[in-house]
């Protein structure tokens, strides 16, 4: 049996870079300035657009990872250093901005998600995905504002510590939360077809 979706090796190898990139930046400033670390991010996004180039259903991704490349460039001219902590808040905001695009030109990302296990997903589960969606961009926008915080207003350990390592706990807590309330509603929907 075919898996429904290949994992590309550079596509693997760039989501890894992106998630470590608070570390790295951390790291990094012990050897390089903030503008050289800020050139460095523009490549990195640069290369995950060629990666996209491709598949013209990336379309969106690819814009939004060009809109980031042009806010941490223009930041590199006011101040190196919130360049070089704009990634995460681009980020969130970019996600943001996609699962929103994807409430107003559906499929939802999380109903794309659901048909690749489930693949003649009900109505019920269509709305159950699209609230899901529309949580994920609540998510998405007050990491956002908190990584903003961090950048403006925190020291690089507090930085490298939200957007290295807390967002992705609260992400996760989001993803379980989310597991266990979809087992009650898949239940009750089954409940009251039965």
């Amino acid at each position: 049996m075919k898996p429904p979706f290949k994992l590309k090796p550079l596509m693997v190898l760039a989501s890894v870079i992106g998630v470590a990139y608070p570390f790295a930046v951390y790291f990094g400033l012990q050897f390089f300035t903030p503008l050289v670390i800020s050139i460095g991010l523009m490549v990195f996004l640069g290369f995950r657009i060629v990666l996209q180039w491709h598949d013209k259903k990336e379309t969106i991704h690819i814009v939004s990872l060009g809109l980031t490349i042009c806010v941490a460039g223009i930041l590199a001219f006011v101040d190196t250093m919130l360049a070089v902590k704009s990634y995460p808040i681009s980020l969130c905001l970019s996600l943001a901005f996609v699962f929103g695009y994807s409430l107003l030109h559906p499929p939802a990302i999380i109903e794309r998600f659901a048909r690749m296990v489930e693949p003649d997903l009900n109505e019920s589960g269509v709305h159950y995905t699209r609230n899901v969606t529309f949580i994920w961009i609540i998510f998405f926008i007050l990491n956002a504002c908190i990584s903003l915080w961090t950048a403006l207003y925190s020291d690089l350990k507090t930085w490298t510590f939200y957007n290295g390592f807390l967002s992705y706990i609260f992400m996760g807590c989001l993803f379980a939360v989310e597991f266990v309330v979809r087992q009650f509603v898949k239940k009750k929907h089954v409940g009251t077809h039965s």
